[in-house]
């Protein structure tokens, strides 16, 4: 039986969608509540703030409504204000990107070491719908796959790193339905905790633009071992701005409840292996939304001090729900010059 976690979540007719958390065969959309969003206040979150260029800033920022993404703003949406030593405050220009293209993506694709053994017809699902992830993955997004086994989290002998070809992911996909291991529980927790890790490094070492991950996981078995405690690998994840998403295979002590607590996003469940394929359908869909929650805002200071910080307001009202967040910004990124119409 398994789990399989990914980065989104939308609504399938068949097994259990929800977001965010997790159902055997149903679906749960979220709450509906003030405003057309079903939320009250929007939740924006600002990840990242550089200058490449003069006085010309880029900020990525995520914008969320009680945890689903919001899509479609643009310059008519979101403001920006200066807020300068003295009470001094100016309106700023701004252009306002989304999609994921402006940013690094990267997806890891987990899979349940001990599940993929046995040559049954829930493995030959299993990986059928591994595959079908990397088929689908939208453009732009780097897959990488890593096995779950049972000592402490991902194994190192056999691996695809993040950036591996779509062929030649596929490739090792194949390459599993004849892998073997040794029995004993695989260590989930150890295993979400190793995505988040992986994710973090890969981030580390590409420092160039801000990162857009996912993490998508394909169990066979909860965890019975010792390895990563559940609360903090969960909270891991819930302390990230990667996307965690769950599909469940039901069975062998793996409950609807696991599979919820994962999918911090979003999560499908069934206890049907041939319901995988389903939905992985529906999960791809998701990633391409989740991605669309993200917005690189470019903006010129007008009148920043020559030293020290200031704080750079952004503000977002769409769809009769506003959110605000303040960041503060080094005046010394500064110097003359700048346009974001280049």
């Amino acid at each position: 039986m398994g789990l399989l976690i990914v980065g989104c979540s939308l609504e399938s007719a068949t097994g259990n969608l929800s977001q965010p958390g997790a159902t055997t065969g149903t679906t749960n959309s979220g709450n509906d509540g003030p405003g057309s969003l079903g939320c009250e206040q929007l939740d924006l979150d600002i990840l990242d703030i550089r200058n490449p260029d003069t006085s010309r800033l880029e900020i990525l920022m995520a914008t969320e409504c009680e945890q689903r993404p919001v899509t479609g703003l643009s310059e008519n949406n979101t403001n920006l204000t200066e807020l300068l030593p003295g009470g001094q405050a100016n309106e700023l220009v701004a252009r306002v990107s989304t999609g994921g293209t402006p940013f690094m993506s990267a997806s890891v694709l987990a899979l349940d070491a001990a599940g993929l053994s046995g040559g049954t017809l829930e493995t030959s699902h299993m990986i059928d719908s591994a595959i079908r992830f990397i088929e689908l993955l939208p453009a732009g997004i780097q897959p990488g796959i890593y096995l779950i086994n049972q000592t402490d989290g991902f194994a190192t002998d056999r691996f695809a790193p993040i950036g591996t070809t779509r062929p030649a992911a596929i490739d090792f996909l194949h390459s599993l339905t004849s892998y073997t291991v040794k029995d004993g529980p695989i260590q989930l927790y150890s295993g979400v905790e190793s995505a988040v890790v992986v994710l973090e490094q890969y981030a580390a070492t590409n420092t160039a633009t801000a990162l857009i991950g996912t993490v998508y996981f394909l169990i066979a078995h909860k965890d019975l071992g010792a390895g990563s405690s559940r609360i903090d690998a969960v909270q891991r994840l819930k302390d990230t701005s990667f996307g965690a998403f769950a599909i469940g295979l039901l069975g062998d002590g793996l409950s609807e409840d696991v599979v919820a607590e994962i999918g911090v996003n979003g999560s499908f469940s069934t206890a049907d292996s041939a319901l995988l394929l389903d939905g992985t359908n529906s999960i791809i869909q998701s990633i391409q939304l989740f991605s669309e929650q993200f917005y690189q805002i470019e903006t010129c200071a007008k009148a920043p001090p020559s030293a020290g910080t200031y704080d750079l307001e952004v503000s977002v009202a769409t769809r009769g729900v506003a959110g605000t967040v303040t960041v503060p910004v080094d005046a010394s990124l500064y110097s003359p010059g700048c346009s974001i119409t280049d």
